[in-house]
């Protein structure tokens, strides 16, 4: 807030130059002013003219004022919002910087014996409709009609999995399976709560869904918390902060599966020693 009251200023009026809303889903609405204040009335009119020329900056940086400064991203410039809202364009530098990403978790991926698979973009709403995500989450979906069927636009990866398994007849032997997928992912998100390249509406998850036996649930976290600890100390994110995400009130399944499977993770986190929050 760069108000300053009348008392501090020594001024007998300010006038308000800009509001910035804050807007996150989690947080009430917080809105961040800015105003100057002027001892005499007769400053208003050079000072005006100033506010209302001074360009908007921000005191931290975000993803989307480094990408657009670095030439590597751009997001909230004129290409995106007039064409395509809250989805970034990765320019070379920013494509680079993306492709060698993927190139260091493939190799994670083939050491941690993964499975690349590739899925396509749309599928029919029957999908969905059968994996019950059609039915929780139509309202963050781009949906569609042609040809007289009606098309879902890919929002997570978990049906494409899961349908890739079903296709084949499987042996115990073959077991566990793991399918890592880079797709990229369209999800509705709203105007409001959009940002950098942190939340939007179009973005590439290094995703994979491991395909086992209940015994070997342990096993398989356990690898995983061991990969993405790699990664993140790759990167100096030395202390991450672990969070056991629980059921939430819009859900897949029916509670005697959550009751298992959140009562596995949480052993397996306890056994790892890791320090971790519930949500």
């Amino acid at each position: 807030d760069n108000t300053r009251s009348d008392a501090q200023s020594g001024s007998n009026a300010f006038r308000m130059c800009r509001t910035c809303p804050q807007l996150d889903t989690f947080r009430p609405l917080l809105v961040r002013p800015t105003s100057t204040a002027k001892r005499f009335p007769k400053c208003w009119s050079a000072s005006a003219t100033k506010c209302a020329e001074r360009p908007i900056t921000l005191p931290n940086p975000t993803s989307s004022r480094i990408g657009s400064a670095t030439g590597s991203a751009s997001l909230c410039g004129s290409i995106a919002w007039t064409i395509s809202p809250a989805s970034p364009f990765f320019l070379p530098k920013g494509a680079t910087v993306f492709n060698e990403l993927v190139s260091f978790v493939r190799g994670l991926y083939r050491r941690y014996g993964y499975q690349e698979v590739i899925t396509p973009q749309m599928f029919l709403t029957t999908l969905f409709d059968e994996s019950g995500h059609l039915e929780a989450y139509r309202d963050d979906m781009y949906l569609l009609e042609a040809h007289e069927h009606h098309y879902g636009v890919k929002p997570m990866n978990c049906p494409a999995a899961a349908a890739l398994y079903r296709h084949g007849l499987h042996s115990y032997r073959e077991l566990p399976l793991r399918y890592a997928d880079f797709g990229r992912l369209h999800r509705y998100e709203r105007s409001g709560v959009t940002h950098g390249l942190t939340r939007v509406r179009s973005f590439s998850q290094d995703d994979a869904h491991i395909f086992c036996t209940p015994d070997q649930i342990p096993e398989e976290v356990q690898g995983f918390i061991t990969m993405l600890q790699e990664s993140y100390r790759y990167f100096h994110f030395n202390e991450p902060l672990v969070v056991l995400s629980l059921r939430p009130d819009k859900r897949i399944g029916s509670d005697a599966v959550w009751d298992h499977a959140e009562t596995a993770l949480k052993d397996i986190l306890d056994q790892s020693g890791l320090d971790y929050e519930l949500k």
